[in-house]
């Protein structure tokens, strides 16, 4: 039949939406070959507009309608709506309206039209190329297709499965029903398109490798993607299922800066590949010594160790560099236990103790820290050498104050003066050390966890009623940090920190969440007066350096304060983890 339409669509749209989406729509389409009613193009001067709107309605094979929030508010593109109607129940069956949602979703289309939800519609977030390939491919229905049209309703139906809940049903209804090479390219183009959102093309390439229909290079450039937001989709992918990375591949991944900084599951990949192939070993990890990321290179170092190859010595001096002091002391423990297991030959004893010396003499784990004699002692024994050391462990304690400029002065000095003065003195001073934080911030606090691995944390500060203990901001004045917040901060040095002591106001509510995590936490009940809180530390600390328990030494904390006759000596609380 000779089509006597004078335009193939009409385009129906609020003047707001004129530079997002009509103007640059009615364009590719005109590019694309289409007549295009726009008005635009089309209401030139002296051209009567009712005259010329009736005439692009009647004499156009589809109305395509760009519904918006602004669109609904407007007269004129209601009216239109209007014509267009009118025209598709005249039309019958076949398709005429071709909506396309900008701003909106399907419940917010039915709220303004009913009819129109039941519509199926087109995205305009889904790009303006796609939008074109479908907009043809509804006109061009029922044609004799050529290749590239097949590719264009292809390329429609593989990006509507991508939005859709059942999408494995939806998938095999598709490759039922098209070339598997014109699948396998649709879903390459959305996997590339950097526009669309990280999860709809993580879905591509879900769809690509359980399929097997996936090629290395399209592989190779996801895995070197700089969207974080995707390698984080890929890497939650390739952890719940079996898919296969070449070395080429891993290199990529791990060489990658921009990978998660949370990258949780991703040694666990490379080790299942490695179990899978004997071809692989724990080499395969060298890449990420490099990384920026220490999240990244930490997670590969226990993964290295789990796989305890041949190969796991070598790879891991390059990781011995690093600064955070978890992923040492894993490296020394490491080696330690195949020591004790005889585990080393001639070439593995002088890898370990290369390891050894790197992290006993770059300066990058503090002195006198647990980190730094266990490695001393391991490299000793390496060496055939013996440490003189006491029977009883080195106890390293973490001094941090607070004094904020726009609170009440404390007597932090006469705290800390104390409490060096009970340690010197007591039988056992050659077992602490003690280290000191004035004026912290949070960052502070953080830092010298990393750094100093203390056993013992105490705090001297100021407390509110809520139970916010006051740090300090960059300027020196009071930051409140509520007590969820310290909790999640210790429950991170769970494994480290045995006892906190929370000398300040109020501080029991800080005690109580702290408590879920550490085994010992002392904190106050109430207000305490400077003359009592040097008393409790005084006590306490006597009993530490006399080889009292934590409990014990509590109580002494707490008699010290009722011997100098002041009546706080029931505000500290003691409380234990369950």
């Amino acid at each position: 039949m000779i089509n006597t339409n004078a335009w193939d669509v009409f385009i129906s749209y609020a003047s707001e939406d004129r530079e997002t989406v009509a103007a640059p729509l009615a364009e590719a389409l005109r590019v694309n070959g289409l007549r295009v009613w726009y008005d635009q193009f089309e209401l030139t001067p002296g051209k009567q507009l009712l005259q010329s709107i009736d005439e692009g309605l009647r004499e156009s094979r589809f109305g395509i309608v760009v519904l918006s929030p602004h669109f609904f508010a407007k007269e004129w593109p209601l009216r239109e709506l209007a014509g267009l109607y009118t025209r598709s129940i005249q039309e019958g069956q076949k398709p005429f309206i071709i909506p396309i949602w900008y701003q909106l979703n399907v419940s917010e289309i039915a709220r303004y039209s009913p009819l129109l939800s039941n519509i199926i519609a087109i995205p305009w977030d889904s790009g303006i190329e796609i939008v074109v390939q479908k907009i043809l491919s509804v006109i061009n229905a029922g044609r004799v297709a050529n290749p590239d049209q097949q590719y264009i309703r292809v390329l429609s139906e593989v990006y509507n499965t991508l939005h859709h809940e059942d999408i494995d049903e939806e998938i095999k209804r598709i490759l039922a029903m098209y070339p598997l090479h014109l699948i396998q390219q649709a879903l390459e183009a959305l996997l590339r398109k950097n526009d669309l959102r990280s999860t709809v093309r993580a879905k591509a390439f879900s769809i690509l490798c359980k399929h097997q229909i996936s090629r290395t290079e399209i592989i190779n450039e996801i895995l070197a993607s700089t969207n974080t937001s995707l390698l984080k989709e890929i890497i939650t992918i390739l952890s719940s299922t079996n898919i296969m990375l070449s070395k080429e591949q891993i290199h990529i991944l791990l060489s990658n800066p921009h990978l998660p900084r949370s990258t949780t599951g991703l040694g666990s990949i490379i080790r299942r590949i490695i179990q899978q192939d004997t071809t692989y070993s724990s080499e395969v990890f060298l890449p990420a010594a490099k990384h920026p990321s220490w999240e990244v290179k930490y997670d590969c170092i226990r993964s290295i160790i789990r796989v305890n190859d041949k190969e796991t010595l070598r790879v891991l001096l390059p990781f011995s560099t690093m600064s955070y002091w978890k992923a040492r002391r894993t490296i020394v423990e490491y080696i330690r236990e195949r020591i004790q297991r005889g585990d080393l030959n001639a070439d593995d004893r002088q890898i370990a103790e290369q390891i050894l010396l790197q992290i006993c003499s770059d300066g990058k784990t503090a002195e006198k820290t647990p980190t730094m004699r266990l490695a001393r002692e391991t490299l000793a024994t390496l060496q055939g050498k013996t440490l003189k050391h006491t029977n009883n462990p080195v106890i390293s304690i973490l001094f941090i104050s607070s004094d904020p400029t726009d609170t009440d002065r404390l007597r932090l000095g006469a705290e800390i003066r104390e409490l060096q003065e009970r340690l010197q003195l007591s039988k056992l001073r050659d077992c602490f050390i003690l280290h000191q934080r004035m004026a912290v911030r949070p960052i502070d606090i953080i830092q010298a966890l990393l750094d100093l691995e203390p056993q013992i944390v105490h705090f001297s500060g100021h407390g509110n009623a809520r139970g916010a203990l006051y740090l300090e901001d960059r300027q020196g004045k009071a930051l409140p940090v509520e007590p969820e917040a310290l909790a999640a901060l210790f429950k991170q040095f769970s494994n480290q920190v045995r006892c906190v002591i929370l000398n300040a106001c109020y501080s029991e509510t800080q005690a109580k969440a702290i408590s879920q995590h550490i085994e010992y936490v002392i904190g106050m009940d109430h207000t305490i007066s400077d003359e009592a809180a040097i008393a409790f530390s005084v006590g306490f600390y006597q009993g530490l350096g006399s080889g009292r328990t934590i409990e014990e030494s509590y109580h002494l904390g707490c008699v010290h304060i009722h011997l100098h006759g002041l009546p706080e000596h029931l505000t500290p609380v003691l409380l234990k983890r369950v």
